[in-house]
């Protein structure tokens, strides 16, 4: 049986959006919804974090 070793790798979504789904105005930005507390919150994830991806696309 081989035993697997601790890998520190992680994957984490940090999201905000709305009760109506949006997470951004049509013409692509970013909406101020988020409180102080919410931004800063996300500030703290994105400086843990090796890579960031931030999009947005309306079908």
């Amino acid at each position: 049986m081989k035993i697997m070793e601790f890998s520190p790798e992680r994957i984490f979504l940090n999201m905000v959006m709305t009760l109506d789904g949006k997470i951004t105005t049509r013409d692509g930005a970013g909406s101020k919804f988020a409180s102080q507390a919410d931004q800063e919150r996300m500030l703290q994830i994105r400086s843990e974090a090796d890579a960031i991806i931030i999009g947005a696309s309306y079908c």
